[in-house]
């Protein structure tokens, strides 16, 4: 094909002088170049350095120059490939680079020789075409991956601070010096790898792709730990140890060789590995404290995702059932059930607490009087509190731990005494009785007769006396009986 030929024969002129001229038009021919340079990517993106192919395709009959030039340089690696052959052929002159080369790229076509058609000269042409391979972006930065499930990790990092802008960020893995598997795409800054192995370490490797080349990856590493452990509970609690178990995990992620129980309190950490199943007992705890207890499974890889659980040592046992029952006018029978002890205790005996009542500043500051019972007793008298006197009291439990004595709390719900209601005195004669003891002081005794009759009894007050002998009237009457009752103030 002629590019932009006008004339295609000769012109024949006459003149008036006679003489006949030949003019020769010269035309111009030569390749067209068809759209713009076509870019590919030949190579996956994590390859290093990668390859990228150049485009651009032009039409020519006659042989035709191609030169390709970067920023106004030449470069070579020129290869030609023949798409179609048509009277006039299509041709896709191809340049293919190596590396990270971004500029703009020119592809130019030029004729090669002049032919002569028909008498006329037809004269060569230059058609080009360009594009400009935009910079990669720089790598990404602080790539981590940590383990996000029984076979998932999470993978973040930052975008890079340099080069061209990011299109998108792809991610690959390899595994034990296997090849390299695309583990996907996304357009933010972290993505999660599910479906992993278990008990293998990952390579891990992040690109940023640009709008023509990737850039150098950042990589991390991961191994696919251990799984999660299921069902952890604490049971069996005495004084000093408590007793856990747990169910393997589901997905175990390899073989467990071990499992690692961490327990703390205050701030201090303890460790105990075993590679006995479960249950695990712990020694050596202190009552009634609380701990932060968790178990990790490990495999020959390392360590899985840990679980935890919080519970308290076995406190000591409220005193329950307490029975307060008055003897005299100063003193008191107390009671109690026995406790119930794990038997990493001892037993040591029974504290009995007492406080007079009103006694706000003594209830203030703890000032309570004591006395402490054999552990073998569930009972004891209290004996010289004051005659007038309302008091409470309170039972609790000493127990041995380990060589330490350990004091139950004391229950905030106090006994009270019991109110002493006035009792009868035992009549020995006629002439005296005997004083039975009272809740209060006696300020005298009142003697009654109680004669007997088919209607009923009839009570007579025969007198009234300040000691314990007084001579009165008996009467006559046989069914008259003599009675002595306490009154006071």
């Amino acid at each position: 094909m002629y590019s932009d030929l006008t004339l295609a024969n000769r012109i024949n002129l006459a003149t008036s002088n006679g003489y006949n001229y030949g003019l020769s038009v010269a035309a111009t021919y030569g390749p067209n170049i068809t759209g713009i340079v076509q870019f590919q990517l030949l190579t996956p993106t994590n390859v290093d350095p990668p390859v990228f192919q150049l485009t651009s395709t032009s039409t020519s009959s006659p042989p035709t120059d191609v030169l390709w030039t970067t920023n106004g340089s030449p470069v070579s690696n020129i290869s030609f490939q023949i798409v179609t052959d048509r009277p006039t052929s299509t041709y896709n002159n191809i340049m293919t680079v190596t590396g990270r080369a971004y500029g703009m790229y020119t592809c130019t076509v030029t004729t090669t020789c002049s032919p002569v058609c028909g008498g006329f000269t037809l004269n060569p042409r230059s058609t080009t075409s360009s594009l400009t391979v935009q910079a990669p972006p720089g790598p990404p930065t602080g790539v981590t991956a940590v383990q996000s499930g029984p076979t998932s990790v999470s993978v973040s990092w930052t975008a890079p601070i340099s080069g061209g802008p990011v299109t998108r960020y792809d991610i690959y893995y390899v595994t034990n010096g296997g090849p390299s598997t695309s583990g996907g795409s996304t357009n933010s800054t972290s993505y999660v790898l599910t479906s992993l192995q278990v008990g293998v370490q990952y390579n891990i490797s992040v690109i940023a792709v640009g709008t023509s080349l990737p850039s150098l990856s950042a990589s991390s590493s991961v191994v696919v730990p251990a799984g999660l452990v299921g069902g952890l509970q604490a049971f069996i609690k005495t004084f000093t140890t408590i007793t856990l178990t747990w169910q393997p995990p589901p997905v175990p992620n390899g073989v467990i060789i071990m499992y690692q129980v961490t327990y703390s309190t205050n701030g201090v950490v303890n460790i105990y590995n075993t590679a006995t199943p479960p249950p695990v007992t712990i020694t050596g705890l202190v009552p009634r404290t609380t701990y932060t207890f968790s178990v990790t499974a490990y495999t020959i890889t390392g360590p899985g995702t840990p679980l935890q659980v919080q519970t308290s040592t076995a406190d000591i046992p409220h005193v329950t059932g307490v029975v307060v029952s008055a003897i005299n006018t100063t003193s008191v029978r107390v009671s109690w059930l026995a406790v119930q002890l794990p038997p990493d205790g001892i037993l040591t005996g029974y504290t009995v607490y007492y406080l007079s009542l009103p006694n706000t500043s003594k209830r203030q500051s703890g000032g309570y009087t004591n006395h402490t019972f054999p552990p073998t007793t569930t009972s004891g008298d209290i004996n010289n509190l004051n005659p007038n006197g309302v008091y409470q009291f309170s039972v609790v439990a000493q127990v041995t731990i380990t060589g330490q004595l350990y004091s139950g709390e004391m229950d905030t719900s106090l006994v009270n005494t019991p109110t002493i209601t006035p009792g009868s005195s035992n009549l020995i004669s006629t002439s005296y009785w005997e004083a039975v003891l009272a809740g209060s002081l006696v300020t005298e005794f009142v003697v009654l007769a109680v004669a007997m009759s088919a209607e009923g009894a009839v009570v007579t007050t025969i007198g009234t006396a300040t000691s314990v002998e007084c001579r009165v009237s008996t009467g006559t009457a046989p069914q008259k009986k003599r009675s002595v009752f306490r009154q006071f103030f």
